[in-house]
């Protein structure tokens, strides 16, 4: 699968050389993350709607035995250009800033001296703002860096292995931060 997602990220990526990014409505990308265990990186779908404005929708995805997760978000930023300037060959770089918002999930096994004793599951609702730095390359190609604080609503599920002490709690999170890094070919 990954194979498939890094050969249409370099095809749509040898089809559009002919255009700076500057000049492009969309990106496909792909992003690492820290400051969650279970989101370590995803997919990026961006739509620039004005010269200032964009739409990201991400998401992120981690199957692996005994550590599951899944979520999509959506943002809103206001790009600035003008504050930090670079020479037309260097493309350009932005600051940008929005609201943030999204749905996940999560479902992870808990052992003991590699004894299953409960399984935890999760559904998540997040909201907060984005702030970051973008370099759009003379070719369609995005290079950015992003702080993302949020607040978080959980609805955790534990599932004990003998029924017992099976439990449905809620909780809140707040604040979270999360670094984001990726790169987007624009198309």
């Amino acid at each position: 699968m990954l194979k498939k997602i890094m050969f249409l990220l370099i095809v749509a990526s040898s089809l559009a050389l002919a255009v700076p990014a500057a000049q492009k409505s969309r990106a496909v990308g792909g992003w690492l993350q820290l400051g969650n265990a279970g989101e370590h990186f995803g997919l990026d779908y961006k739509y620039r709607r004005t010269e200032t404005t964009a739409i990201d929708i991400y998401g992120h995805f981690y199957f692996s035995s005994g550590d599951n997760a899944l979520g999509v978000y959506f943002a809103h930023y206001w790009h600035n250009y003008n504050l930090l300037k670079l020479a037309s060959d260097f493309g350009r770089i932005g600051l940008y800033a929005g609201p943030a918002g999204g749905f996940g999930w999560w479902l992870v096994d808990h052992y003991n001296d590699r004894v299953y004793e409960y399984d935890q599951s999760g559904l998540a609702l997040r909201f907060g703002v984005v702030g970051g730095i973008t370099w759009e390359m003379p070719i369609p190609l995005e290079i950015y860096a992003e702080l993302n604080p949020v607040g978080e609503f959980h609805v955790i599920f534990d599932d004990y292995r003998d029924n017992r002490y099976d439990d449905n709690y809620v909780t809140w999170q707040i604040p979270d931060l999360y670094f984001r890094m990726g790169i987007r070919f624009w198309f």
